[in-house]
């Protein structure tokens, strides 16, 4: 799919380049777009097979100055690859940049983003991470329902749930 998009917005951030701290502050419109595909096909745990993609360009005009302030440019891809019912392979590659003379700030750490780094520890203009897992099932447990969404017995039945606890091997490599 293709969505186009324009925004208004009061930005006041940190500048985190200058030798000086200092707050930046203007209004901001954004022009953008971005095109995705998704033949993912999931189960109660998450994408099992299929590929994600998802592109995204946009450019911010400060209002205040009626100059660029902005240009990002992002992709995201992700490919789930089937082995059995329960084991599933998975890949990811993204990036992005952004450049200008107020470029956003991209915020990298975290279990979602890059594992093995403090939550939004890495801070930049530009950002690549390549990821592979393995997702594997640890350990099953079935468990008693007490109560619940209607739409969740539905789903799992009235009087008993099953439980999994998921993991598995993985390598994060960005910068």
């Amino acid at each position: 799919s293709v969505d186009l998009y324009t925004a208004i917005a009061h930005n006041k951030h940190q500048d985190y380049y200058s030798k000086v701290s200092k707050i930046l502050e203007y209004d901001v419109i954004k022009n953008g777009g971005v095109f995705t595909i998704d033949t993912s096909l999931s189960d109660y745990h998450g994408p099992k097979s299929g590929v994600r993609l998802y592109t995204g360009a946009e450019i911010g005009y400060n209002i205040n100055t009626g100059q660029v302030s902005s240009i990002d440019l992002n992709i995201d891809s992700r490919q789930y690859n089937y082995i059995t019912n329960r084991i599933s392979w998975a890949n990811r590659l993204t990036a992005g940049t952004s450049q200008g003379n107020n470029p956003s700030t991209y915020l990298m750490g975290g279990n979602i983003s890059f594992r093995g780094v403090n939550f939004d520890s890495l801070k930049g203009n530009n950002y690549m991470l390549a990821s592979t897992e393995l997702r594997v099932p640890i350990f099953d447990f079935m468990g008693a329902k007490w109560s619940g969404p209607k739409e969740l017995d539905e789903c799992l039945g009235v009087f008993s749930r099953v439980f999994d606890v998921r993991g598995g091997p993985y390598l994060d490599v960005g910068n």
